[in-house]
């Protein structure tokens, strides 16, 4: 199993590649992601609420550079809470039908004599994706090819996790898998990410991906936000935080200072993102760049960085209720 800490946080979710969802590992991220690197110390999740969390250690096991979490999520108390597989390849393009050949001319002779017509050109295939529709660019993942690797379009390609502050708690599925769906919008298709959570009492859990393996940058500057679909259990928290490690606030990027002793403003992972509030009915959340803010208590910059994301965390708090989260259909726009 794959630990992340970063001022307690604990990180779940990364075995092998054997079930029908295959699990977090180095060797999934080495063998199924064109752009994994090796090596690279493990970067952790922040607290959150009032304050953020300190990065991680630098002491990377797995030989990849394992997604470090972001802030909590609110729960549901009074107050203003914050937050702190291998890849379905897409199909080949359909390859153009070649033209028929022109006729050759007439050969001048008699005076009944005509000239053979010219041969019908072919007509063009049309592009494939796979299941017999044209790719989308903007699709991270929606799950349907069961695996914890987001689509590899565009130069993506990272890997689901889950992560957790380290206290007595317990959070799942241990190993994350994909989860089939029952009573949702024919729209969502046979799979979405499920992930539960109890007994916390720090920052909380989250659900992370990075855009691309081994913490590379990804540039998302021909997007305008991003969306998803997402419901939570009955009775379960309904508070989280949708964020996004940008190129100021990860300590990959080089702005932020990811010392435990750094100064509260210069801190890491105080991330971009919004407070959503989930209802127990599938909807879709749509979230424009433009719309996400820091919580302030960190590095500060003047707005996300889209040209230089790392990756999406979706965090909540299980202090006081417990976290029972399905998310889906994870794409820009």
């Amino acid at each position: 199993m794959v630990v992340r800490r970063s001022r307690g946080l604990v990180a779940l979710s990364a075995l092998t590649i054997s079930s029908a969802c295959s699990v977090y590992s180095s060797q999934l991220l080495s063998s199924s992601v064109d752009d994994s690197t090796g090596g690279g110390g493990v970067a952790g999740a922040s607290q959150s609420g009032d304050r953020g969390g300190m990065p991680g250690s630098n002491a990377g096991t797995t030989g990849v550079d394992v997604p470090g979490g972001g802030g909590a999520g609110g729960d549901d108390s009074d107050g203003p809470d914050v937050a702190g597989g291998s890849p379905s390849d897409a199909g080949a393009a359909g390859i153009a039908a070649t033209g028929g050949s022109a006729g050759s001319g007439g050969t001048a002779g008699g005076s009944g004599g005509t000239a053979p017509t010219a041969g019908n050109s072919g007509t063009s295939g049309s592009a494939g994706n796979g299941v017999g529709g044209t790719p989308d660019i903007g699709l991270v993942d929606n799950f349907e090819d069961d695996d914890l690797t987001i689509e590899r379009t565009d130069g993506r390609g990272g890997v689901w996790y889950v992560f957790d502050d380290g206290t007595s708690g317990t959070a799942g599925p241990n190993p994350l898998v994909c989860s089939p769906l029952t009573g949702a919008p024919a729209a969502l298709g046979m799979y979405a990410m499920h992930i539960t959570a109890t007994g916390f009492t720090g920052f909380g859990t989250g659900l992370g991906v990075d855009f691309r393996a081994g913490k590379k940058v990804y540039d998302a500057g021909k997007f305008t936000g991003i969306r998803f679909w997402a419901k939570v259990g009955a009775g379960k928290n309904t508070k989280h935080r949708v964020q996004i490690a940008d190129a100021s606030t990860d300590a990959a990027g080089g702005k932020c200072n990811p010392a435990a002793t750094a100064p509260v403003d210069a801190k890491c992972e105080d991330h971009f993102g919004v407070d959503e509030t989930f209802t127990t009915s599938w909807a879709q959340y749509v979230i424009p760049f433009d719309q996400m803010t820091q919580l302030d208590w960190g590095y500060h910059a003047p707005a996300i960085t889209k040209t230089a994301l790392y990756g999406l965390q979706v965090t909540a708090k299980a202090t006081k209720l417990d976290v029972d989260l399905w998310l889906d259909q994870v794409e820009f726009y």
